[in-house]
C-alpha cells in the first residue's frame, strides 16, 4: 500500500526532501513510505503522525474498532437514535476485514530519522517514542474519547504546534507558545 502511495508521490514530486504527514491509519502509511524513501537514499525533511494506533499491537486494532463500532450502533439502538443501515454496516465490516489482513502482516520498524508526533495521551507517545531516533511529541488535551471530535476541537492548537515546527522564526515573533516537548 504504501508502495503504491509512494508512487504518486514521486510522479507528483520525483525529488526531495519530502514532508509527509498522516492521520490515524493514514499515519501509518506515510511512516512507511518514509521508510521506503529513506531506504532509496531520499531525504525526507519532516514527517507528521497525528493520532497513529499503537505501533506494536496492529494485529489487534481491528478487533477493536469492531467491537467499538458494534457498541456505538448498540448505544444509538438504546437511546433511539438512528442506527446506521445494514449496507453500512456490511460496508465497514468489509474495509475491517481488508484492514485486518493489511495490519496482521505489518511489523513496523524503528525509523532512522525524527518523527513529530501528534498524540492525545502520554502512554499513546511513549509507544511511539520507541520507534523512532528522534521523536517530538505535541500533546493534544483533549476531553473526549472521541477522536474525529477531538481533532476538530484541537486544530487550532495543532496548527499552532505545527507552525512553530515548520516556520519556527514566523510564528515565536507573534508570540505562539512552542507545542512541542
Amino acid at each position: 500500500m504504501a508502495a503504491l502511495h509512494l508512487e504518486a508521490i514521486r510522479s507528483l514530486q520525483p525529488e526531495g526532501p519530502y514532508r509527509l504527514g498522516g492521520y490515524c491509519n493514514a499515519a501509518l502509511i506515510v511512516y512507511e513510505i518514509a521508510h521506503l524513501l529513506t531506504q532509496s537514499g531520499s531525504e525526507v525533511e519532516f514527517l507528521l503522525l497525528i493520532d497513529p494506533p499503537n505501533p506494536k499491537k496492529l494485529a489487534k486494532f481491528p478487533d477493536y474498532m469492531s467491537k467499538s463500532l458494534d457498541d456505538y450502533r448498540a448505544r444509538r439502538k438504546q437511546l433511539g437514535k438512528p442506527v446506521p443501515k445494514d449496507k453500512e454496516i456490511e460496508h465497514r465490516n468489509w474495509l475491517l476485514s481488508h484492514y485486518n489482513r493489511i495490519t496482521a502482516q505489518y511489523d513496523a520498524e524503528p525509523y532512522a530519522g525524527t518523527v513529530h508526533l501528534v498524540a492525545f495521551t502520554h502512554k499513546q507517545a511513549e509507544q511511539w517514542q520507541q520507534m523512532a531516533e528522534k521523536c517530538e511529541y505535541i500533546p493534544v488535551e483533549i476531553d473526549s474519547e472521541k477522536h474525529g471530535e477531538a481533532i476538530v476541537k484541537s486544530a487550532g492548537q495543532i496548527g499552532v504546534a505545527l507552525g512553530n515546527l515548520l516556520v519556527p522564526e514566523a510564528n515565536t515573533s507573534h508570540g505562539a507558545e512552542p507545542g512541542v516537548s
